[in-house]
């Protein structure tokens, strides 16, 4: 799902990373995750998310984000 896709929402990160909207709303409050609005749409950019990740320490590398099949397996 991610790798074909550029812009993810709120919601689909959320369900991904398995942590809730709310955590994903505050950090985007306070600058933590970069997020790029249209109206009152909200959406961020992979290599946005892939920092954001790394930043939590859990990537070793840009471009590691797993995909829809690879976070089920855990």
């Amino acid at each position: 799902m991610f790798a074909e896709k550029e812009f993810l929402t709120l919601a689909e990160v959320a369900q991904h990373l398995r942590i809730s909207r709310s955590k994903l709303y505050a950090d985007q409050r306070t600058g933590n995750l970069p997020v790029l609005r249209f109206g009152r749409l909200i959406r961020i950019r992979r290599e946005d998310l892939e920092r954001y990740v790394q930043r939590a320490g859990g990537l070793k590398k840009p471009g590691e984000l797993p995909g829809k099949q690879q976070l089920r397996r855990s």
